[in-house]
């Protein structure tokens, strides 16, 4: 005998749960197959299946319905890896810039409605191009993801860190408290760089970093000033780092 729809819908997860049923119901009255995508739990996990919904008519049927179903599961997976390389860096894992652009504006939109402060921070990585002439750009890639993996390390849910450009990296955190806060975390951060050695193939290289960073509201209202201002910051942390080298 056939199962209740609300068998069906206990194995549906709950999100998908509303398109499953105005599939049932569609097909329940009208005349051809309703197409539905959802996820349906099958122990241990979730698959997501195409379930095609139809009318199973009959003498005597008072309005049965057949559902077969078919695992996509293979090609969510191939979109989902898809959709990870349009918006992250290949060589780190980071966000790339399209992304960090995009989460910026949706952390400027929720920090003003809330009335909350946003710092934006550039990171510029110094000494890549030594690193890359002397070793090579297999150790300039080492040394890429290794700053990556330091400028994670310890951020917050909420926080995004991201590499938008060659040595470039760029950071959002929302719900700062003030300025001296943020500078804190620059300084941590920096430390957190430079701090600790690192070795390729068992040589040891210095990682350096220039880091710069705007507040919202304080240094500006908009996404486009607070890069800028970001940016000119950082730009000014490396002339002062040139010239203490130079002393």
């Amino acid at each position: 005998p056939g199962q209740r729809p609300g068998s069906l819908l206990a194995l549906v997860n709950d999100t998908d749960q509303p398109a499953v049923r105005n599939a049932l119901i569609d097909a329940h009255g009208g005349t051809g197959p309703v197409l539905v995508e959802a996820r349906i739990k099958l122990s241990p996990r979730e698959i997501w299946f195409e379930l095609r919904v139809a009318r199973w008519d009959s003498a005597g049927d008072d309005g049965t319905l057949l559902v077969i179903g078919r695992d996509m599961s293979a090609q969510h997976a191939t979109e989902e890896r898809l959709r990870h390389m349009a918006t992250h860096d290949g060589l780190t894992g980071l966000a790339n810039r399209a992304l960090y652009y995009d989460r910026l504006r949706q952390s400027l939109a929720l920090a003003r409605r809330h009335d909350e402060r946003l710092a934006v921070l550039y990171v510029d990585m110094d000494g890549l191009k030594p690193i890359n002439d002397q070793f090579g750009h297999r150790a300039g890639d080492a040394a890429l993801r290794e700053v990556a993996e330091r400028l994670s390390a310890g951020r917050r849910e909420s926080d995004t860190v991201a590499r938008v450009g060659g040595d470039e990296f760029a950071l959002i955190l929302p719900r700062v408290s003030d300025e001296f806060a943020v500078m804190d975390y620059a300084q941590r951060l920096a430390a957190r760089i430079e701090g600790k050695l690192w070795t390729f193939e068992e040589q040891p290289l210095p990682l350096r970093a220039s880091i710069g960073y705007a507040l919202y509201p304080e240094h500006g209202g908009d996404m486009e000033i607070l890069l800028e201002r970001a940016d000119q910051a950082m730009y000014q942390a490396k002339q002062r780092r040139k010239r203490q080298m130079l002393q």
